[in-house]
């Protein structure tokens, strides 16, 4: 197997509490479940471990907000997506879309929670 392979893999969010747990393939994402670690992780490099003792798995909780398995989902020139109504944990607590308070014809991205300046909030890309 390839390097970051495997079946019980965890990808962290930037806010070091997000996380998606499951399949991976050389390190890119094939199918599993979104997740909440039990205490933020420490910012990388090194990731606030000994570098002579690979990392601890840390302890999380399946999301019971998107209990669904979800899997990676790579537009084309042709299509966005192909599941357009599956939502991402990351971003369902921080923004929401709704109609725009500046041109009521349009919607717009709000946010949901406090965000600090800088900080990621939604993976749209337009």
């Amino acid at each position: 197997e390839g390097e970051h392979t495997g079946d019980d893999l965890l990808y962290v969010f930037p806010d070091g509490l997000t996380a998606l747990v499951g399949r991976f393939e050389d390190g890119q994402f094939v199918s599993g479940r979104y997740a909440k670690l039990s205490e933020r992780l420490p910012s990388a490099p090194g990731m606030g471990q000994d570098d002579s003792s690979p990392p601890a798995l840390p302890e999380f909780r399946l999301s019971e907000k998107l209990p669904d398995l979800v899997h990676r989902d790579v537009s084309t020139r042709e299509r966005l997506c192909s599941q357009p109504l599956v939502q991402d944990l990351y971003e369902l607590e921080r923004v929401e879309v709704r109609r725009s308070t500046i041109k009521p014809d349009m919607d717009g991205l709000f946010a949901r929670a406090s965000l600090k300046a800088g900080e990621l909030c939604s993976h749209l890309l337009v």
